[in-house]
């Protein structure tokens, strides 16, 4: 994982002239929470209030000792430039602003994947991405992507490269920094987390429980 991480950092992609163009090619990161095939469904938040939904997008979870530096400064630039008297130069943190990065040990003792350390983001867009995923290799050495078509490739815990950008939100009371994402490049399967269908085995739960089939309680 780390040397996935080496070899393919967090890049700032280019227009035709050669100038960034505001989006970023990220490094590996394990997908959660995720609604690529389907927009969400409106949920229950903390104040008790339904999400609107209607998104797509997924949560992603970056390994431990990702350097995410240069995504961290695109949005607090973004920040800055939209509201710079939130911004408190002591202690370098800008006040009633929301901004996107968070740290694993927040859900590391509640869900899998999460580590202490690791900071975890939200990637929504109001468009379906496109989801892709390594072919073989063509004639000019280059590797040919093809598009995933099946939901089942898609699940909590595959490792994947998404293509984000930073954008500013004004919703009422609240406002601050968000990522947009873009495409989903999928790139090896892991573990699944969250248990459910395909994930832990039942018969193996339960092998060697000795009960009378059909007892009467």
């Amino acid at each position: 994982i780390a040397d996935a991480v080496r070899l393919t950092p967090i890049t700032a992609l280019l227009d035709a002239n050669g100038q960034p163009d505001g989006n970023f090619r990220l490094c590996p990161v394990r997908l959660d929470w995720i609604d690529l095939f389907e927009p969400e469904k409106p949920k229950k938040q903390k104040d008790g209030s339904m999400s609107a939904g209607g998104k797509f997008g997924a949560t992603l979870i970056f390994p431990v000792g990702a350097d995410i530096s240069l995504l961290e400064t695109a949005a607090r630039n973004l920040a800055y430039q939209k509201k710079p008297e939130a911004y408190d130069q002591q202690t370098g943190l800008f006040h009633g602003v929301h901004m996107p990065f968070r740290d694993g040990r927040e859900k590391c003792m509640s869900q899998e994947g999460y580590l202490p350390g690791g900071m975890f983001t939200t990637a929504k867009t109001k468009f379906q991405p496109q989801i892709l995923m390594p072919g073989s290799v063509g004639p000019d050495g280059r590797m040919q992507w093809v598009p995933v078509t099946d939901p089942k490739k898609v699940y909590p815990g595959v490792w994947a490269i998404p293509v984000c950008n930073a954008f500013w939100f004004d919703v009422g009371v609240k406002k601050g920094v968000s990522l947009g994402l873009q495409n989903v490049c999928l790139i090896s399967d892991d573990q699944r987390l969250g248990g459910g269908s395909g994930g832990r085995d039942a018969q193996r739960d339960f092998s060697g429980v000795q009960i009378t089939p059909n007892a009467d309680f």
